[in-house]
């Protein structure tokens, strides 16, 4: 005779079952934040690469004209505002990164034309007058400081003049790099050592520093990110130096 499923046992595998089904209910959830994570942190580093692609993709077509009455053609690291812009225009705000430079001008080769020029139809004129110049030799200046951005947009600023002329204080259109940026340096390898400053408006003859060095924070963030850019166009070396001051 067969002996039925008493009530007890009936109990403990309900007991059993809903263990099973909570623990895995558990498991599913803490794997979905797992991914959600690892997920976030992908993106963001991925929007790391971006940016420093583009800072590098920047400052490495820096470059400085033979002729040496070309005033378009400079290369500048300033700590607080580039002389000769009125006061008032926009305040550092890195006041622990003492001495250094906080700003950069310089002159560029080679920039490639914007993705939506290249695909837009019109005459020349048509096309200069809706995107701007082009291509060619301009002027580009990253810092904290919004000269002419909205009032409430803070972060990297980039400003791009096309093409440059003989004032590095001004011109161009400014926009935002990157927004999460809260803090940025620059340094100058001379080829022997990495110099706070640099500026070609008074060097015998103008040079470029060997490599640049980005020191730079993001927005929740409690260290610093570095980044060192070589720039191809440079003649420094430790044995063909910058001498410090300027000059050949």
């Amino acid at each position: 005779m067969r002996r039925g499923v008493t009530l007890v046992e009936l109990l403990a595998v309900l007991a059993i079952t809903v263990f099973l089904t909570l623990a895995g209910g558990q498991a599913l959830i803490a794997g979905m934040g797992i991914e959600s994570r690892l997920r976030d942190g992908a993106t963001s580093a991925e929007r790391v690469n971006e940016f420093e692609s583009a800072i590098d993709g920047l400052i490495s077509r820096a470059y400085l004209s033979t002729d040496l009455n070309d005033t378009s053609s400079t290369f500048i690291g300033s700590n607080g505002p580039i002389d000769g812009v009125a006061p008032g225009q926009g305040v550092s705000t890195n006041s622990t990164l003492g001495s250094l430079a906080d700003e950069l001008v310089f002159s560029t080769v080679g920039s490639k034309v914007s993705d939506r020029y290249a695909a837009s139809t019109g005459t020349f004129e048509e096309l200069n007058s809706q995107f701007g110049p082009q291509g060619g030799k301009a002027e580009c200046d990253l810092s904290l400081r919004p000269y002419d951005a909205p009032g409430n947009e803070s972060g990297l600023f980039l400003r791009v003049q096309r093409p440059a002329d003989g004032d590095p204080t001004q011109g161009g259109r400014q926009s935002v790099l990157n927004k999460d940026v809260t803090k940025v340096s620059f340094e100058f390898y001379d080829g022997l050592d990495w110099q706070p400053e640099w500026d070609t408006r008074t060097m015998g003859i103008k040079r470029l520093p060997a490599a640049v060095r980005v020191t730079y924070r993001l927005d929740g963030e409690d260290s610093d990110r570095v980044l060192i850019v070589r720039l191809p166009h440079s003649d420094a070396t430790p044995t063909n130096p910058v001498t410090v001051g300027g000059g050949a």
